[in-house]
């Protein structure tokens, strides 16, 4: 009986974050990803996106747009900060 072969999980604060997400753990996710964004700089486009769609599930829609258009501030040209605006936008 060979042994099946588990998936491996992602790990990491964003992993961790987008899991309270998916779960609709929305203030635990945001927490998160904020969390993430303050810890390490290269994660910060990423937790931020996380942050506006943490408020958008939420129905937070100006907050969503608000946290994206302050992060595109802090690193412009960001193509996952502008394709999460677009989304957002869309």
């Amino acid at each position: 009986d060979p042994k099946k072969a588990e998936p491996k999980k992602p790990s990491g604060p964003l992993a961790d974050a987008r899991q309270r997400l998916l779960r609709g753990n929305y203030e635990e996710a945001r927490d998160g990803f904020t969390k993430a964004a303050k810890e390490d700089v290269a994660l910060t486009p990423a937790a931020l996106a996380g942050v506006a769609e943490s408020h958008r599930l939420v129905g937070e829609y100006d907050k969503a747009v608000e946290t994206l258009n302050d992060a595109l501030k802090q690193v412009p040209n960001n193509p996952t900060l502008h394709a999460a605006r677009g989304d957002l936008l869309y």
